[in-house]
């Protein structure tokens, strides 16, 4: 592995981790297939306009097959995984969501393997199961029982398993389309989709100050660069290179939500959150 490579997706990782924070404080109620929609517009708006100035953009290498394949990536992890993770975080808060997710490491290595055929290594296989342990922690004793618990649990679960399918399907795309053209189309993809999603739920499209501030933070921070960040970080060191260096987002989450969310300390998450942390460092030997 190119060690000059490995800082992209921990500067993804930085971005992440107030994802859950940001959403929880300023978007607690906002409609999560609406503000997914409005986040992916503004990663578009950044996207285009950081490609037209760089001139990194191009359309002429595209074919139906990849197009499909970049929609299908971009509805599955960014669009329908997001809206899970969203109504996870507003249900059981940011920082156990996000430890929860990022169960999407195991799964993107997994589907890269079966699928593609991507090797694992010793190292890639302990960092994903000490991730995995990691979440197991921080869910004990964090399940009050109630309904909404438990539906906020599951579909922070399912989020990371849309993800790491999602995640590993970019790794088609290598050589044969630019990063920020896939990153813009898989975007565009998730402001249909939501869009849609949206209206057939009919949700209250209510858009205040919280919500303005949360769909810029995370639209263009989070998805803008982060989605460019992390398409370009699996181009260089595959799948499985990548996600566990992204491993780093819970682990700084449990700072984020405690100072911008305010959420309550928890011994397991943190405890969990660590121990996911520890993945990464396992992978950097």
């Amino acid at each position: 592995m190119d060690s000059i490579y490995i800082v992209y997706p921990v500067i993804t990782a930085i971005i992440w981790s107030f994802n859950p924070a940001v959403i929880y404080r300023f978007a607690r109620n906002s409609p999560p297939s609406f503000f997914t929609a409005i986040r992916a517009l503004l990663a578009v708006l950044f996207i285009v306009l950081f490609t037209v100035f760089t001139g990194t953009l191009h359309f002429s290498s595209l074919t139906p097959m990849l197009v499909f394949f970049m929609v299908v990536s971009g509805v599955l992890g960014p669009g329908l995984g997001d809206i899970a993770y969203t109504r996870s975080i507003q249900l059981i808060g940011g920082s156990l969501a996000i430890v929860i997710g990022y169960l999407y490491i195991f799964f993107a290595q997994v589907f890269s393997f079966i699928l593609f055929g991507e090797k694992l290594g010793l190292t890639e296989l302990v960092g994903g199961t000490l991730a995995f342990l990691g979440i197991l922690i921080a869910t004990r004793g964090n399940n009050n029982g109630s309904r909404a618990s438990k539906t906020g649990i599951l579909l922070a679960f399912s989020a990371a398993v849309l993800w790491g399918f999602a995640a590993s399907i970019i790794s088609m795309f290598r050589g044969l389309v630019d990063p920020y053209t896939v990153s813009l189309i898989r975007s565009a993809s998730v402001v249909v989709f939501s869009l849609i999603v949206s209206f057939m739920r009919r949700e209250n499209r209510v858009v205040d100050k919280g919500f303005i501030i949360a769909t810029f933070i995370t639209g263009v921070f989070s998805w803008g660069i982060g989605m460019v960040l992390f398409t370009y970080s699996i181009y260089q060191l595959g799948v499985s290179a990548t996600v566990v260096a992204t491993a780093l987002a819970p682990v700084l989450s449990q700072l984020t939500t405690r100072i911008i969310a305010k959420e309550p300390f928890s011994p397991f998450i943190v405890a969990g959150a660590i121990l996911v942390s520890l993945g990464i460092i396992v992978h950097s030997l």
